[in-house]
Order: C-alpha cells, then sequence, then structure tokens
C-alpha cells in the first residue's frame, strides 16, 4: 500500500515499541460492553451456520433479538446451541473483533487473507489481539465466516453507535448544530451491472448483479475510475464522523443525501432533528428534491447550506439601471466598476434583497479600500454620500435560501465549516487506506464504512483517556 509506507516501528522481536499507541485503542475498545456478544457468539455461529435465512436485523438494546430467527425452533432447546461440548472449542469473539477493527492502524489491507498473514507474521499484533499462542490465530476461512456473522448480525454498526452514543456521554465531544455532508470514494475490484448467472439474455434478466453498488466514478472530466462512493455525516466541530451510507459509483453525490439523512436519523433519534439546525455541503446537494425532503421531514427547523452549481443559467445585463451593470449567474450584484455588491439584509415587507456600494457605504469601508471610485460619476454622483442602494426581487433568484441567503456573513460562516468532512476524507485515505476494499455488495461496503468510523471513534476515546484531548484527530499518530 503505497499511501502507508510511513509505518514503520519495528516488530522484529515480536514484541510491541513503547512508543506505539495503537494498544492504547485496543484498551478503550476493551472497555465497550460486548459481553452479551461475546456469550452468544458460539449460538449465532451456530444459528448462522444452521439456519441459512436467519434475519439480518438487531438492535444495540436487544442484541439478543437478532441472534434467533422469527419463528420459533422446533425440536428440544439444544437444537439451537453449539452441539455438545465434545470436538475442538470455537475461537473467541473478542480476539477476532478487535483484529478487524485495529488491522487499518498497522496497515493491513482490506481482505481475511491479509488479516491472517498479519497476525501470523506479527506477534505483536496476536498478542495485543488477546489470541494466546499463534496456533489460535483463526484460519482465512474462520475469519470469513466471523466477519460475514457480523454482517449479518448487523454488529459493525452496532458497535460504531454504541461508541459514538459512549463518546458524546463521556465527553469525548460535543455534538454541534452544524454537520457536514460529502462522499469519499472507494476502488472496486468489480465490475459495473455484472453477472454470473449464465443466462442467455443477461442484460434483460432478473438475476442479480454481482456488485450493486459498483459504477463508473467520474471525479473530474479526465478521471474516472471503477467503484463505489460513500456518504458521509460529520461533526464539523470535532471532525469525527456520525453514520456512512454506500452509494452506487454512477450515481450524483447527491442522491446519497435522502438515505443517510435516514439512517442517521434512525441511529441517533436524539440528535436529529432535535438538536442539528444546519446541514451544509457542496453544490450537488443543494437539490430541490433535497430541500423538500428537509422542509417535510424537519419544517424549516433544519437548513441545508450549499452553494447551488450555476448550471445553465447566464448572466442578467442591464442598460438602464443606474450603477449597476449585471447579475451575475450566482445571483450577485455586479456594479459598473466589476465588483459585487455589498449585501446589507432584507426587506421582509416587500420581499427584497438590499445591496449597497461596495466602495462607498460605511459597512464596506476600511484599510484596503480606494478612497475614490472611477465609476462614481456614472453612479450615483457626489449627491449619494453612500453610493448606489440596489434591490433584488426574491422571485428574480429564486435558488436563493431566503432564509438564510449565500449574501450573509452567517451563511459563509456555517458554509466554510464544510471543510470538516474534507479533512476527514484525507485521514480515511492517506492514514488509514480507506480505498483498499476487496468485497462485493452493499452489505459489505456498509460493515466496511462501519468499521472505519467506528476506529475513529476509538482513536478519539483513547485520546482522552491519555489526557491528550487535542490529538482525537491525530489518526497517524495512533498507527504503528
Amino acid at each position: 500500500m503505497e499511501q502507508l509506507t510511513w509505518l514503520s516501528l519495528d516488530y522484529r522481536d515480536g514484541i510491541i515499541p513503547e512508543e506505539a499507541l495503537w494498544p492504547y485503542v485496543i484498551e478503550e475498545l476493551r472497555n465497550l460492553d460486548f459481553s452479551e456478544y461475546a456469550e452468544l457468539y458460539p449460538c449465532i455461529r451456530y444459528m448462522c451456520l444452521k439456519t441459512p435465512e436467519a434475519p439480518a436485523t438487531s438492535s444495540v438494546e436487544s442484541p439478543q433479538l437478532c441472534f434467533f430467527p422469527e419463528s420459533e425452533p422446533s425440536g428440544p432447546a439444544s437444537d439451537i446451541r453449539p452441539a455438545g461440548r465434545a470436538g475442538r472449542k470455537g475461537y473467541p469473539f473478542l480476539p477476532m473483533f478487535t483484529a478487524f477493527v485495529v488491522a487499518p492502524l498497522l496497515g493491513v489491507p482490506d481482505g481475511s487473507s491479509h488479516l491472517r498473514r498479519s497476525l501470523v507474521g506479527n506477534p505483536a499484533f496476536w498478542r495485543g489481539c488477546g489470541f494466546k499462542s499463534v496456533e489460535q490465530v483463526p484460519s482465512r476461512q474462520t475469519l470469513d465466516r466471523f466477519n460475514a456473522i457480523m454482517i449479518r448480525c448487523g454488529i459493525w454498526r452496532d458497535a460504531r453507535v454504541q461508541q459514538i452514543k459512549d463518546n458524546i456521554k463521556h465527553g469525548v465531544f460535543k455534538p454541534s448544530p452544524v454537520v457536514a455532508v460529502d462522499t469519499v470514494h472507494s476502488e472496486s475490484r468489480s465490475l459495473p451491472n455484472h453477472k454470473t448467472c449464465g443466462c442467455a439474455d443477461q442484460e434483460h434478466c432478473s438475476c442479480p448483479v454481482t456488485d450493486d453498488v459498483c459504477g463508473v466514478v467520474r471525479k473530474s472530466a479526465t478521471v474516472t475510475h471503477l467503484g463505489l462512493k460513500y456518504s458521509l455525516l460529520v461533526d464539523t466541530a470535532s471532525e469525527l464522523p456520525y453514520t456512512g451510507d454506500p452509494l452506487h459509483g454512477s450515481r450524483n453525490d447527491g442522491k446519497g443525501l435522502p438515505p443517510l439523512l435516514e439512517r442517521f436519523e434512525r441511529e441517533f433519534p436524539e440528535l436529529f432533528p432535535a438538536k442539528i439546525r444546519y446541514i451544509t455541503a457542496d453544490g450537488p446537494y443543494y437539490s430541490q428534491e433535497n430541500r423538500d425532503l428537509l422542509r417535510n421531514k424537519t419544517g424549516d427547523q433544519v437548513k441545508l447550506v450549499s452553494r447551488g452549481n450555476p448550471g445553465s443559467r447566464k448572466d442578467r445585463s442591464f442598460d438602464d439601471v443606474p450603477g449597476v451593470a449585471k447579475i451575475d449567474k450566482r445571483g450577485y450584484p455586479i456594479c459598473l466598476a466589476g465588483l459585487a455588491m455589498l449585501y446589507l439584509g432584507r426587506d421582509r415587507k416587500r420581499q427584497q434583497y438590499i445591496f449597497g456600494c461596495p466602495v462607498h457605504h460605511p459597512k464596506a469601508r476600511g484599510e484596503g479600500q480606494p478612497p475614490e471610485c472611477s465609476c462614481r460619476e456614472r453612479c450615483c454622483g457626489e449627491a449619494k454620500r453612500n453610493g448606489r442602494i440596489f434591490r433584488v426581487d426574491r422571485d428574480e433568484v429564486p435558488w436563493i435560501n431566503w432564509e438564510l441567503p449565500e449574501y450573509s456573513v452567517e451563511f459563509s460562516r456555517v458554509y466554510n465549516r464544510r471543510t470538516s468532512v474534507e479533512r476527514l476524507n484525507s485521514r480515511l485515505v492517506d492514514n488509514l487506506g480507506f480505498r483498499e476494499q476487496r468485497r462485493r455488495g452493499r452489505k459489505h461496503a456498509q460493515a466496511h464504512i462501519d468499521r472505519y468510523l467506528l476506529l475513529l471513534h476509538l482513536i478519539a476515546a483513547a485520546a482522552c483517556r491519555m489526557g491528550q484531548e487535542e490529538r482525537i484527530r491525530c489518526v497517524r499518530s495512533f498507527a504503528a
């Protein structure tokens, strides 16, 4: 993995170096209450092996609900338990869980084969995870089965939600009323719409595709690759994520907002919409569909703060308006001097935006402003000391949010916090190798993002427990 070449600690003696910080993450992981999962894991494994149609849903409050079929099993109660005491004992739950979560910190690529190879080849790794000997390290097939059980029962998701709620409860971070949304890309090792059914007309047959989220990701006009997208929702103050949702690689980024908000509301009903005021995102999210969704779901409580893409809109020039040359395609009035006019406020009675002179108005004066304007005579002359005042009807710029117009200072203050999600994306990709995904399908993609988001919150909790709150976002310092 080229982006992880900075992993440089020496593990040749099989001892965890003193400067390694990832063991603190493991210690924090063990503080999670997984007693019910650990006790019931042998039964989960038995049920999943013997009951192919076991349900794939679970609940954080009552995890045992996800381990049994909806219908009552027939026969004695022993039928739903691992058969007898004979035979080799199963592998313990917590060491395998720890190995999957902590693997990115040691530069281990995604996949059970890479995980087993790293466990066997690094005694410090398997000791840190809790395996008693190298012989106790599971095989690739066992690790695959463990991951499949975790995905089917939704335990990766439950662990992430539980850790985030614990972090909020213990003050690791305080939820901000502003959240940011963006997408992060992951490379795919499959083909779009690929089927293995063998039907003569695969294009129109109803057989499922091997990867239902793989598509052509277009990052720019010249850069494309096969992959998928993840919509992320991030707290802008702490830059810690709440949730993520897979999105087909070929779909527009803005299409990921409805399912992402639905997931966020389902997992954190105490936060959304009650404690969220703004959702900030870039242009593709500012669609009429998304604005209507927020209005229907929250009323005017939660606002979507985004600068919509101009698209095919054009500048509107004026010949008969004194002092104003045009309104550009973004909705900003431009004066004769070529400067964007200063936003002063709104006239709610007349439903108009009010703009002033960018040079002579008192709110515009300051250091660096020219004392005179070469266009003053043509604009307003000497009679108007504060320069030209110009009004724009609300209906002339319908894409501007009347309650929070993008001309305002408050809009800029909120919108500028959108970069927090971009910094999070950088930490995922550059420091943790997030793009290395080898399993296909939406359910594996969801488990992939859940594990990484869980790891980020474990790092934050470990930093606070160490008394170094300033390092809750320092992913690289906790890597091997």
